[in-house]
């Protein structure tokens, strides 16, 4: 187990190393990362350690350690075979440790995003040709949904699960959203400066006996896909469809003025074929509707990333066949408050499960701050409070403390 009395001081303390850093741990393999990087090929490596607390209420007080180790490969194909305008992509995670929600908690949200069961597993595998100047993107192959759909920029320091994939589309829809991927396709395109359109089909169910069938009545499955190479594509499991439209204002600096401070603006759907039951029988097919806004508020005079951002998304999902009718979030984040180039960042954050009307709606607040120790290695220290975990009336209070290496 990893030991964290020097993260913690350093935290605290505020002390920095400041030399001229390498951005992995195991550096460049006396050349040999470069040489592959000339050739197209880009390997990369992190291990993500944590460990959280629940201190007060839930089902009960206590702690655990769960890591997530992630490795991925790249390939540009120009450089590696002369194939202009593709790019390969692969990567395996492991992640280990038993859950706090599920132990201490009793959560809906899942309060860290890093858990679920353990195993090594393929997470996606896919390959994406772009077009007419790189306007024009087609993806496909095993693919997270949550990757690039629904997706809130500024929300990935949060460490609670509440604000990576919508709650309100991972608890309603058997998706495929980390730690599954499924088989799919995507297609991107950019019709004018600052505009996208996307729209994604993937595989209706990845995982049926971990995620369930929401068809009534369906019989139980022994389809786990505990390595992530699950290729059934079976009628009975439906279909899963995305589509979003974005647009974002990001200029550049001039001579005579900063850049203008950046917007993103995004609206989606999604949609299941599979069969679900609704209060008066079950039906065919399922839908949520989200929209997402992300605004800098202030940036540091001098600087491009260091400032103030804040963020806000809805999801919405008819409550006659789904266990949560909405979710929402909303925060501010601080870039670059005591590091410069958003080495650092400061967040505070609010999440909104709607649940059925037997449960209490769930709350998650959290307070979290990234640091940057090297270039490699960084630490989080967070808290979160839970008001009505699982639907319950009390509050659950966790603290933790997460640190990440490159390697």
């Amino acid at each position: 187990m990893l030991r964290f009395p020097a993260f913690t001081a350093s935290v605290l303390l505020g002390f920095t190393l400041r030399a001229a850093e390498p951005t992995t741990l195991t550096g460049e393999w006396l050349g040999v990362r470069a040489w592959l990087e000339n050739r197209g090929v880009t390997v990369a490596g992190r291990y993500t350690a944590e460990i959280l607390g629940n201190v007060h209420g839930g089902l009960h007080t206590g702690a655990t350690y769960g890591g997530l180790l992630q490795f991925a490969l790249n390939v540009d194909t120009e450089k590696a075979l002369g194939w202009p305008g593709a790019t390969i992509h692969s990567s395996v995670i492991h992640p280990h440790g038993p859950s706090l929600s599920q132990r201490y908690v009793g959560d809906f949200g899942v309060v860290s995003n890093i858990d679920t069961y353990d195993s090594l597993r393929l997470y996606e595998a896919w390959i994406e040709q772009r077009f007419f100047g790189d306007r024009v993107s087609l993806r496909a192959g095993f693919l997270a949904a949550d990757a690039e759909f629904a997706v809130v920029d500024s929300s990935a320091l949060f460490i609670s699960s509440d604000f990576g994939v919508p709650a309100a589309l991972s608890a309603n829809f058997p998706m495929s959203t980390y730690p599954f991927s499924a088989l799919g396709v995507r297609l991107r395109i950019e019709p004018a400066p600052g505009w996208s359109v996307q729209a994604g089909a993937f595989d209706g169910n990845p995982a049926p006996g971990v995620i369930g069938d929401p068809t009534p009545g369906a019989a139980a499955s022994n389809e786990f896909n505990h390595w992530g190479t699950h290729f059934a594509l079976r009628g009975d499991e439906g279909a899963m469809f995305f589509a979003e439209i974005g647009w974002q204002r990001q200029g550049e600096d001039s001579k005579d003025a900063p850049a203008p401070l950046a917007t993103s603006l995004k609206l989606g759907s999604a949609v299941h074929t599979d069969r679900f039951a609704t209060e008066t029988g079950d039906t065919r097919g399922d839908y949520a509707l989200y929209a997402i806004a992300e605004r800098e508020l202030w940036r540091e005079p001098g600087t491009k990333q260091d400032g103030l951002t804040a963020f806000a998304r809805g999801v919405f999902a008819p409550e006659n066949r789904n266990f949560l009718g909405h979710s929402a979030e909303a925060g501010l984040v601080y870039s670059g408050l005591f590091q410069s180039e958003a080495r650092d960042a400061l967040g505070l954050a609010v999440a909104w499960l709607g649940v059925s009307r037997e449960a209490r709606d769930e709350v998650t607040v959290e307070l979290t701050y990234h640091r940057a120790i090297t270039g490699w290695w960084s630490v989080q220290p967070d808290v979160q409070w839970v008001n009505n975990p699982g639907g319950n009336s009390d509050y659950a209070l966790v603290i933790g403390l997460r640190s990440a290496i490159t390697f």
